[in-house]
């Protein structure tokens, strides 16, 4: 658990200094904090349900599903990430 808070925090700020302006979403700090780690909870529940249909109803073993759930998670984290969390706004 303390692996992943770290991890978030430290995606956090390189996400905010490195991918995202957080200044143009003119939202406070404690708001993108917790709309990002939302987010992050999106991913773990997308990454879930992915690998649960791969390796259930279609069949797969245990690696194709995790590599079709890491593409699944990665594709809704950064567009919730990009249309909500640091949407910019007028």
């Amino acid at each position: 658990m303390l692996g992943y808070v770290a991890g978030l925090a430290l995606h956090y700020v390189l996400s905010v200094r490195f991918v995202f302006d957080a200044a143009a979403t003119q939202k406070g700090s404690a708001r993108l904090c917790t709309e990002f780690a939302l987010s992050g909870l999106a991913g773990i529940a997308v990454t879930g349900s992915s690998i649960a249909i791969a390796t259930q109803l279609l069949g797969l073993s245990a690696v194709p599903g995790k590599l079709c759930a890491m593409s699944a998670s990665f594709a809704a984290v950064y567009s919730l990430r990009r249309g909500v969390v640091f949407a910019h706004r007028a």
